[in-house]
């Protein structure tokens, strides 16, 4: 049996809820198991470690019992994590009682969870060549390139929609982000000129409220949608022709996927993360990027406004999308690794 353990974001969960329907398909026996309570996950196992790292420590003993009770009555040939602190707590109880540890890094730089279980694991996953290229040589018999575990569309469409409005669509990742929330109603009321636009927003459950209240109070002259969770956004990217988003690891690969450009708003406080993945997409002129901290009302406007003046620099990005798309949906699938090795 294969075993894979997702907590924390949409980033880490999405792709172990991918990986488990495509082993299943292959008829694999396999089970996730959740750090925390997820949206689009009903039933199943979730473990809810808590997100505080003094907290999850003092967890642990309990850990320690639940997974070597777990071990032994199902027997895995190995576990596969896909990054986080609490990743980093079940990986090393499962590599303790002998069992086989993979992970999954699908960021430029690795996190520093994953970075600490190099020495211990047996498998590592990568997407991008550029994330090995810094470290010991020790780690590359480890190493296996794969395809991104992203859901795309089966044919990509060669241009962007000239039949229909011009569609923005603002998400921060699937928790929200309040940043890109407050930008969104901004929009609406700066660009209410604009009669070809709409203006799709993907809120979080935690911010969808106030968000809805607020859009109340003022007056809006753009078509606009919200939602606060979507458990399906190939929707998104299939009608979408620009997107203003965070710059996380599933985030970048599904545009990427899709071949969909976009202007980034790296989050912060993700270490380097999210401005690594950002920048790289920039240099090879896949994208726009401005800092949060640089990322004022004026500042951003000003990006859509020429987006939306100049839609011939979103084909070009587009194409390059297209290039880098080719390259990395190359590489052999995880899914048929794991089965041919593991099985």
């Amino acid at each position: 049996m294969i075993v894979l353990f997702a907590s924390g974001s949409g980033g880490h969960i999405e792709p172990a809820l991918l990986l488990k329907e495509r082993l299943q398909k292959m008829g694999a026996s396999v089970e996730l198991i959740l750090g925390n309570h997820y949206p689009k996950v009903s039933g199943g196992k979730v473990l809810n470690i808590p997100r505080r790292k003094i907290m999850a420590l003092l967890y642990f003993p309990f850990l320690c019992m639940y997974v070597m009770r777990y071990f032994f009555i199902k027997k895995p040939r190995i576990i596969i994590g896909f990054g986080g602190f609490q990743s980093l707590l079940v990986l090393l109880i499962f590599r303790s009682l002998g069992c086989k540890v993979a992970i999954y890094e699908h960021n430029l730089i690795i996190g520093r969870a994953n970075a600490f279980l190099l020495p211990f694991v047996h498998v590592i996953f990568l997407i991008w060549e550029e994330t090995a290229s810094r470290w010991s040589p020790r780690y590359y018999k480890k190493v296996i390139f794969v395809r991104p575990l992203v859901s795309g569309p089966e044919n990509l469409k060669e241009k962007l929609h000239q039949d229909r409005k011009f569609t923005i669509v603002i998400f921060g990742g699937s928790q929200g982000a309040r940043f890109l929330n407050d930008l969104f109603i901004q929009f609406l009321q700066d660009f209410k000129h604009y009669g070809d636009i709409r203006m799709d927003l993907i809120a979080g459950i935690k911010f969808y409220p106030s968000v809805i209240k607020r859009l109340s109070a003022i007056s809006v002259g753009v078509e606009y949608n919200i939602q606060d969770f979507c458990n399906d956004m190939g929707q998104y990217y299939t009608s979408g022709d620009f997107f203003i988003t965070r710059a996380g690891a599933q985030t970048i690969l599904e545009l990427i996927s899709y071949c969909r450009p976009a202007l980034l708003i790296p989050y912060p406080y993700a270490q380097a993360h999210q401005l690594g993945n950002a920048i790289h997409l920039l240099r090879k002129k896949c994208c726009l990027v401005v800092r949060q901290d640089k990322a004022k009302r004026e500042t951003v406007i000003k990006v859509i406004s020429a987006v939306i003046r100049n839609r011939d620099t979103l084909v070009r990005m587009s194409e390059n999308l297209k290039d880098l798309r080719q390259k990395l949906f190359n590489n052999p699938g995880m899914e048929e690794i794991i089965v041919s090795r593991f099985l």
